[in-house]
């Protein structure tokens, strides 16, 4: 696997997300909430911005995710959302904006502290997830890869 050196294995990095035209943002900050609470995430938007540039509004959410999937693995997903040049549409429900969303997600291993931080329980871990869980950790990678592109077809969806 060559993945055990580290506790925190990233799954998406900084992957961006760009588009300008046709947005429906209330659906789309109706939907994030939902789709964290769907997949069982514990999640708030860490934060929060608005103000007038001039030229159209600009908007700024940061939403953050953590799911414990059993007591030596957890998920994390981390959403940030800009939105600039915001200008109403014809459709009400829908503005004319440029938006780029950045997704994070990383899978912590061992993050319950069930092995130590000395060279000896070390070792044990890289044991542990090469020979026993590995089958098991590549297949939690798969499953927040998975969660994170459904993730990116929903946000998406909210572009018209």
């Amino acid at each position: 696997m060559g993945k055990e050196s580290g506790e925190k294995l990233s799954v998406f990095q900084n992957y961006r997300m760009v588009q300008k035209g046709h947005l429906d943002i209330n659906g789309l900050f109706a939907v994030l909430p939902k789709w964290f609470g769907g997949f069982e995430y514990d999640y708030w938007e860490s934060g929060m911005g608005q103000k007038d540039i001039g030229i159209g509004k600009e908007y700024t959410s940061d939403w953050k995710g953590v799911r414990e999937i059993n007591d030596y693995v957890k998920f994390e997903i981390i959403v940030k959302v800009f939105i600039k040049n915001i200008n109403k549409a014809k459709d009400p429900n829908v503005v004319h904006a440029e938006t780029e969303v950045y997704i994070n997600s990383a899978m912590y291993k061992n993050h319950m502290g069930t092995f130590g931080k000395d060279k000896f329980q070390e070792t044990l871990r890289r044991i542990y997830e090469r020979y026993v869980r590995y089958q098991d950790l590549i297949d939690y990678e798969d499953k927040l890869a998975f969660e994170c592109v459904d993730l990116l077809n929903l946000i998406k969806s909210h572009f018209k």
